[in-house]
């Protein structure tokens, strides 16, 4: 686990498929950031708009891409309509 120097929340590090590294935040803290309750961020988890990752070990939270939640939130998917 690291500390992120720019809100000071627990960061999970993980590696993406291109290469780029991604910072993983609870969801508390990824709401907190984007401006939006934690059972948003879970709805979009159970929708599949989001992934969500475990650390491994004892720690029961979940983490989320905080980018992928802003980018969700900036560019909310369509839906077809009857």
């Amino acid at each position: 686990m690291h500390r992120c120097d720019n809100c000071r929340s627990q960061l999970l590090r993980s590696r993406c498929y291109d290469g780029g590294v991604t910072q993983l935040v609870p969801v508390d803290d990824a709401a907190a950031a984007v401006g939006v309750h934690r059972a948003t961020v879970f709805r979009y988890i159970k929708q599949g708009l989001l992934k969500r990752y475990k650390a491994p070990g004892v720690d029961r939270r979940t983490f989320v891409d905080v980018d992928a939640l802003r980018e969700l939130r900036q560019r909310p998917p369509l839906r077809e309509v009857p």
